[in-house]
Order: structure tokens, then sequence, then C-alpha cells
């Protein structure tokens, strides 16, 4: 029986994006920070990170419920094969 790659994660492939989207914004930020000193942008910026580390956190817990529903489908059945 041959196996068959399974489509992307789409939730994963969003959260990736969404990250990389955040990243770029934080370092946006992070130099008119420091450019203006504005307390209102520095506030954004604190924002920006809080949302990137649950966006991390989530997506730890998304990937390791992929694996493990794919293991969990990958498990031979006991009974014979024909």
């Amino acid at each position: 029986m041959a196996q068959t790659l399974k489509p992307p994660f789409r939730p994963l492939q969003g959260l990736s994006v969404g990250l990389v989207l955040l990243v770029v914004v934080q370092i946006i930020l992070g130099f008119s920070t420091l450019a203006t000193g504005n307390q209102v942008i520095a506030w954004v910026h604190l924002l920006v990170a809080m949302g990137i580390y649950g966006m991390a956190i989530a997506g730890t817990f998304m990937s390791m419920r992929l694996d493990y529903r794919s293991r969990e489908q990958s498990v031979p059945s006991a009974g014979p094969q024909t």
C-alpha cells in the first residue's frame, strides 16, 4: 500500500505567516521607538511582542497535536492485511 502525502495543515501555515509579519512589524516599531521615544509606539511594541509570544506557544501546541494525529494514523492495524 503506497503512502500518500497529506495536505498541509492550513491553520499552522497561517500562524507561521502571521508570525513572520508580526516580527517584521516588531522590527519597524522597535526602530521607530528608538528614533522618536514615543510612549504609545513603545506600548504597541510591547503588545506586538506579547502577540508573537502567544502565537509561538499556540503554534507549538498545534504542531504537537498534528504530530500526535499523524502518528496515531500511521500505526498499522493488528489484523491480517490482504
